[in-house]
C-alpha cells in the first residue's frame, strides 16, 4: 500500500484559531504487510510495517516550545520507520455464511530509528482489539469495524494524545464486466481521543476503484479528512497478491472485512 497525504495535522491557537505550526505538511508512505491463514479459514496471522519514504514539515519549530522535538537544530527527518504491527484474526461465524463476524487483536511497537520523534510511530507498546462484521450478497458487499486503541500517553505541544476509539464502514459493488473483476468502494472512518478532556474527533471519507484477478487485486483511490487527526487529503495505491487457493465465489469487493485499514500514517 502506497499513500500520499497532505496536511495530516496542524496546530492552531486555542484563542485565535490561527495556525501556529504544521509539524508534517506532506508525506509519502509505503506500508508493507502479509497475512497467513492458519486453520480451516478460521484463523489468520498478519504482520506489517509502514515506512515514510519522504516527508516535509516545520516540526514544532514555529511554536517556540521547549520540547526537544521543537529544537530548531533538529529538523524533521525525511524518512522514518513506523510501528511494527502484529495481528491475529479469528472468524466467529461459519465461513460459508453470507454475513460474518470476526475478532482481531493488533499489537504494535515502534520500529527501529526515530519514528516516534518524527511523527511516524508511537512512543511505546499499543494494543488494539477490533470487532469486524461484513456481508456479501451477489455483487454487493459491506463491512463495519470498531476498535479500541490502548496507546501510551504522549504530548504534541500542548495537546495530550492517549487511548482512542476508532470505527470504519465500507460498502462496495461489482461492475458488470467479463474476464476481470471491477468494483467501486466507498469508505468512512473516524476516531476520537478518550483521555485528556480534549475533543479530538476526526472523520475521513474515501472512494476506491478496485481491479480484481485470480491471484490479486489492485486499488486506486483517494479521500479527505475532517478534524485534527486525519489528513486534509489522501491518495492511495494498493497491490495485493494471493497465494494458495482462493474462493472465486467471493466477489472482488467482498474483501472489505478490513474496511478502512490503511495503517498508521501519523502517530
Amino acid at each position: 500500500l502506497a499513500t500520499g497525504i497532505g496536511h495530516p495535522f496542524r496546530l492552531r491557537s486555542a484563542l485565535t484559531l490561527d495556525q501556529v505550526a504544521e509539524p508534517v505538511t506532506y508525506r509519502v508512505t509505503l506500508d508493507l504487510g502479509a497475512e497467513f491463514g492458519l486453520w480451516r479459514k478460521r484463523l489468520a496471522f498478519g504482520v506489517g510495517v509502514p515506512v515514510a519514504l519522504w516527508q516535509i514539515g516545520d516540526r514544532l519549530q514555529a511554536t517556540g516550545s521547549a520540547d526537544p522535538m521543537a529544537d530548531g537544530a533538529s529538523a524533521l527527518a525525511t524518512t522514518a520507520i513506523g510501528d511494527v504491527r502484529l495481528r491475529g484474526k479469528a472468524l466467529l461465524t461459519p465461513p460459508e455464511r453470507w454475513a460474518q463476524l470476526a475478532l482481531a487483536l493488533e499489537l504494535s511497537f515502534p520500529g527501529p530509528g526515530s519514528g516516534a520523534a518524527n511523527f511516524v510511530a508511537t512512543s511505546g507498546f499499543t494494543v488494539a482489539p477490533r470487532l469486524i462484521g461484513w456481508l456479501h450478497k451477489g455483487p454487493i458487499a459491506a463491512a463495519v469495524n470498531v476498535e479500541l486503541r490502548l496507546a501510551p500517553a504522549r504530548m504534541l505541544y500542548e495537546t495530550s494524545l492517549h487511548n482512542s476509539f476508532a470505527w470504519g464502514v465500507a460498502a462496495g459493488g461489482e461492475l458488470p464486466v467479463r474476464r476481470v473483476g471491477l468494483a467501486l468502494i466507498a469508505e468512512a472512518t473516524g476516531q476520537v481521543n478518550l483521555v485528556g478532556g480534549q475533543d479530538l474527533a476526526s472523520t475521513e471519507l474515501r472512494g476506491i476503484f478496485r481491479i480484481v484477478w485470480w491471484r490479486g487485486s489492485f486499488d486506486v483511490g483517494g479521500g479527505g479528512g475532517f478534524g485534527p487527526l486525519t489528513p486534509a487529503w489522501r491518495a492511495l495505491i494498493s497491490l495485493r497478491g494471493f497465494l494458495g487457493r482462493r474462493d472465486p465465489s467471493i466477489p472482488g469487493c467482498a474483501a472489505l472485512m478490513d474496511a478502512a485499514d490503511l495503517g498508521d500514517d501519523v502517530a
